[in-house]
């Protein structure tokens, strides 16, 4: 076992039992904590693994240069079907931009070109199109939490005739939806269950290669 992590499983009893007491304001806020350890692990956690440190590296796995690969000719192809749209070439980048050192096989490679699409949705009333009391799915930033969509807490709906004027943020499975706007951040994976469904200007659609990017 690395270093790294024996200083994950060698001090379980600091994260879990480090706490800070919560703002002090608003309604019902006496004697509230914040698990301050378990939230501090957390970030340890994910930044070992975008660092390549939770597990021991295997010099036989595929070098990302070869899925990189793969997933440019996916594109290629779906451009050249009229499915996506061609987009800007992103600048390379650059080695100020290169926060540490990767493992060997690893490669730095913006999100860009990494999917197929990244758009945002736009609220129907602003081009003419009114809300419905139901029919297509209307999603909200409030609409996901723990990663999913929570489509009992969905009050807002449009036509398919709205669906159908809002091509662009038209959602599909296993899309990643994420929010740009109000609170920043939230994340969420589209299933079939949610479809169909729409979405506003709040949220980022990322849509990615089934294929290779099968994972979230």
């Amino acid at each position: 076992m690395s270093q790294v992590q024996n200083l994950i499983t060698e001090h379980l009893d600091t994260w879990t039992q480090a706490i800070e007491t919560k703002s002090s304001t608003g309604r019902g806020s006496s004697k509230k904590f914040n698990l301050l350890g378990i939230k501090k692990l957390r970030e340890l956690i994910l930044e070992m693994a975008v660092r390549g440190l939770l597990v021991p590296q295997d010099p036989n796995d595929e070098p990302a240069s070869v899925l990189l690969e793969k997933i440019a000719a996916e594109k290629a192809q779906l451009i050249k079907d009229g499915k996506i749209k061609k987009t800007k070439a992103l600048p390379e980048i650059s080695d100020d931009e290169k926060a540490f050192y990767l493992p060997v096989g690893w490669e730095w490679e913006k999100l860009g070109k990494l999917v197929f699409v990244i758009t945002k949705g736009t609220t129907p009333t602003s081009i003419g199109y009114q809300f419905t009391s139901s029919g297509v799915s209307f999603i909200k930033i409030e609409n996901i939490s723990r990663g999913f969509i929570q489509k009992g807490s969905i009050s807002q709906f449009i036509s398919d005739e709205t669906n159908q004027a809002l091509e662009r943020s038209q959602l599909q499975e296993n899309d990643v939806l994420f929010s740009i706007a109000g609170t920043i951040g939230k994340t969420c994976l589209v299933r079939d269950i949610d479809l169909p469904a729409n979405t506003n200007q709040a949220l980022a659609i990322i849509r990615k290669s089934d294929e290779y990017l099968s994972d979230y």
